[in-house]
């Protein structure tokens, strides 16, 4: 009889059974409730941090856009004052005038400048709000020199009108120009409010007025409509000039008190030029 040999057997386990196509891997676990909460809340406060920086942006940018259309405005309008004063006709008989008024001043004087109606050649050129009107307007309206006397002769009263023309022969300024205000400067170098007489000539006025002060003041208008106001009820609150001050000293005070609505307070730009007096002379 053979003995055979002892053999081990060897017991194989069966295969962990694959499970999510993944061998011996739990599935993944889900958000849980607090995290989805922690989430959107981030997101939420990222969200609103961008607008607030495209709204701060956007502001700014405005803000600055409005500066530039003023400055553009009022640079035009000192410009078109400046070229008026240079062809100013002054001489005995037909001064020019400088109205002082609550709110807008008006100045009106003969140009040898085109009208905007009437003969051609020179015109009697003003400048301030209409009455009843709230835009600050440019008169020019057209008259005929002749030859017929050796003193030139004008279709013009003595005394020359305390309005600007309105309708066909006056242009209105922009929107946002809203207040025009005038000085003096004498060869004494003071500054007064008001000159001494209506005239600047020696006939009938004082001789020393070296220079005449415009000063301006400009805002958006949608800043106007928004204060609930108009832009002369705006133009009075702005004092009237003031002896020994610039303009724009005087108005800064203004700005800097409690009287204007905040935003119009941030708003407006003010500026100031100096246009001396041409000497006497005719066209």
């Amino acid at each position: 009889m053979s003995v055979q040999p002892h053999r081990k057997v060897f017991c194989c386990r069966p295969a962990r059974a694959v499970r999510d196509g993944r061998a011996g891997k739990s599935p993944p676990r889900a958000f849980t409730l607090i995290e989805v909460l922690v989430a959107a809340a981030v997101l939420g406060l990222l969200l609103i941090l961008v607008f607030q920086l495209t709204s701060s942006a956007s502001h700014v940018t405005g803000q600055a856009q409005q500066r530039l259309s003023a400055d553009a405005d009022a640079r035009q309008l000192l410009d078109r004052v400046g070229a008026d004063f240079q062809r100013m006709v002054l001489r005995p008989g037909l001064p020019a005038r400088f109205e002082k008024r609550v709110g807008n001043d008006r100045m009106v004087f003969l140009a040898a400048r085109d009208g905007y109606d009437g003969d051609r050649g020179v015109s009697v050129v003003s400048y301030g709000d209409g009455d009843g009107g709230d835009q600050l307007q440019r008169g020019a309206s057209g008259r005929y020199w002749t030859n017929a006397s050796p003193l030139l002769e004008v279709v013009f009263t003595n005394s020359p009108p305390t309005a600007p023309p309105i309708g066909s022969a006056s242009e209105s300024a922009t929107a946002q120009i809203f207040r025009i205000e005038t000085a003096f400067l004498l060869s004494d170098g003071s500054l007064v409010a008001d000159p001494p007489t209506q005239s600047l000539l020696p006939s009938g006025g004082n001789p020393t007025v070296q220079a005449v002060v415009v000063g301006i003041a400009a805002v958006d208008p949608l800043l106007i409509e928004r204060a609930q106001t108009t832009p002369s009820d705006l133009a009075e609150k702005f004092e009237d000039a003031q002896d020994g001050k610039d303009i724009t000293t005087v108005w800064q005070t203004t700005l800097d008190g409690n009287s204007l609505p905040a935003p119009i307070k941030t708003g407006v730009r003010i500026y100031q030029r100096f246009f001396p007096i041409p000497p006497q002379r005719t066209p």
